[in-house]
């Protein structure tokens, strides 16, 4: 499996959220997830806050958070609202094309990536 940078409906509306859900089994109570956002993102697995972060990114360079997960052995729910800023400001963030990318996996292998298949839909309880 193959992580692809992706955002909804390849949609760019400024100031926006976006949440994505993909649900994976796992053999192993630990596991990683590489994320990389163009703004901001909250994580959740099963239904637990795990992180949230801001972009580590500059023009042409993107930079992935690295974190441990606890999953459940079997089906495993992972949720990330990410947002879009999507206006350069003076200092603090630096305008590209929305994206999300991650890749969950634990020491047997992939379990789960950013593709088109994953779903994704405006965050609901967001002001944008």
């Amino acid at each position: 499996m193959e992580a692809k940078f992706i955002w909804l409906n390849d949609s760019i509306k400024k100031d926006s959220y976006v949440e994505f859900i993909s649900t994976f089994s796992s053999d192993t109570l630990d596991g990683y997830i590489d994320i990389a956002v163009d703004t901001d993102y909250e994580l959740y697995i099963n239904d637990e806050f795990v992180n949230c972060g801001a972009y580590h990114t500059y023009p042409n360079k993107l930079y992935f958070d690295t974190l441990k997960l606890k999953l459940n052995k079997g089906t495993n729910n992972l949720k990330i609202i990410a947002y879009y800023n999507g206006e350069s400001t003076f200092l603090t963030y630096y305008k590209k094309d929305p994206v999300l990318y991650f890749k969950v996996y634990n020491d047997n292998g992939v379990l789960s990536v950013s593709n088109s298949s994953t779903f994704s839909k405006p965050a609901s309880g967001y002001m944008s």
